[in-house]
């Protein structure tokens, strides 16, 4: 009876192990189909940033002023910041007021690398000097990036051929935080993040340094956000 009881003890044991398993193998298999769903979200939200680059890119072309609209040919994505002089766009095919009142200095969010590829070779195209700084962007490179378009004259005031650093190409990730690029009057989202923080953080990057009131803050001017 003693051998019997025990048998019973180890059957019951090795069952009760086997349903621990296959309960273990259940779970991994919905993380790994939880993980699939979200990877196909990203997947679709990148086709969709891809799709859409010619309207944005013949948008900026108006607000910006861009010679040939920034629709020229391949150009150089380099990360330093590309071409000789932005030129002047009549704008009359866009019916924004940006189109109507080119941006001095713009910030240009984006999330993707190679959408980011995509807006710089327009941006070179189209004459306009820029920055960009992505999650590839070192430490000495982004302070470079700042001290350029903080220190250089935009050219808008001048028409659009100044010559100066116009354009910050940034991250919506990498350069959200942390960097002061208050010389912008104009930030434009090519991509939107989920994260409705990362659009604040992003706008928060023309913010004016020093608090209303100080001696270091600057008087208040329009920053216009696309």
């Amino acid at each position: 009876a003693a051998a019997a009881a025990a048998r019973t003890a180890t059957t019951a044991a090795g069952a009760l192990a086997a349903l621990a398993a296959a309960a273990s193998d259940t779970d991994e298999e919905e993380e790994e189909v939880g993980g699939g769903s979200a990877a196909a979200a990203m997947s679709a939200a990148h086709r969709t940033a891809l799709a859409k680059m010619p309207a944005v890119v013949e948008w900026l072309g108006h607000a910006l002023g861009l010679r040939n609209g920034g629709s020229g040919g391949p150009a150089s994505a380099s990360a330093a910041g590309t071409g000789a002089g932005g030129g002047e766009g009549d704008g009359s095919d866009a019916p924004s007021s940006a189109a109507r009142h080119p941006a001095s200095k713009a910030l240009i969010f984006a999330h993707h690398r190679d959408v980011m590829d995509r807006l710089a070779s327009a941006l070179a195209a189209g004459g306009c000097r820029f920055v960009r700084v992505d999650g590839g962007t070192d430490h000495a490179d982004r302070r470079a990036a700042v001290h350029a378009f903080g220190q250089e004259a935009g050219g808008a005031e001048s028409g659009g051929g100044g010559g100066g650093v116009r354009v910050a190409l940034l991250s919506i990730t990498a350069a959200g935080t942390g960097l002061d690029f208050s010389a912008a009057d104009t930030v434009i989202f090519a991509e939107l993040p989920d994260e409705p923080a990362l659009v604040a953080q992003g706008e928060g990057r023309a913010h004016r340094r020093g608090a209303a009131g100080t001696a270091q803050a600057a008087p208040p001017r329009p920053v216009n956000v696309y």
